[in-house]
């Protein structure tokens, strides 16, 4: 009798490679982060012109073949000033556009709303002219608010669609409690 030895079994040993070992696929990965970092970059510069150095009364007149801005009339300008706040706001129209520039000055959080009537007055354009990090615009059909801290500056443009008397209203608040409100009238001829 023979005696068998037992003899243990050999376990087969398989190499399993990841796909990321694979040559081809880290290529394409590479080209693809190329290709994304190349279309962020082609977007972020593509959308700048040299708009912005234009005047703002070239602006207004090629808006729609406007009448430029030194043949608008002028208002009443508003303003308010205190030891914490200053703001104007100056009004000149025409009849096809409205102009409106808002000045905020203030240490603390100021909010001013410009109010006008949606029907006679449409919104074509508002440019922020000089302001900071903290302030921020909120435009509705019939309004523009500016919430600003420092020394702001803005021009808000609409279309005058007749040539009716139409009243334009400025407010400010500060601390959510109203410290100013007047009005404009355009169109009294």
């Amino acid at each position: 009798m023979e005696a068998h030895a037992h003899q243990p079994e050999k376990l087969e040993v398989k190499a399993v490679r990841s796909i990321w070992s694979m040559l081809w696929v880290r290529l394409c990965i590479v080209f693809l982060l190329g290709c994304l970092a190349g279309f962020v970059i082609f977007t972020s510069f593509s959308g700048r012109k040299d708009d912005a150095k234009a005047p703002i009364p070239e602006k207004q007149a090629a808006l729609a073949g406007l009448q430029p801005a030194d043949s608008l009339l002028a208002t009443d300008a508003l303003h308010y000033d205190s030891p914490l706040t200053k703001a104007s706001c100056k009004v000149r129209y025409s009849t096809k556009i409205v102009e409106i520039r808002v000045e905020l000055s203030s240490l603390y959080p100021v909010k001013s709303l410009v109010e006008f009537d949606v029907n006679n007055l449409v919104i074509l354009n508002v440019q922020d002219i000089s302001v900071n990090d903290q302030s921020t615009s909120i435009i509705a059909a019939n309004s523009v608010q500016f919430n600003s801290v420092g020394d702001n500056k803005y021009v808000i443009i609409l279309s005058n669609k007749n040539a009716l008397p139409h009243r334009i209203d400025f407010k400010l608040t500060q601390n959510e409690l109203p410290v100013y409100q007047n009005s404009v009238e355009i169109n009294k001829e």
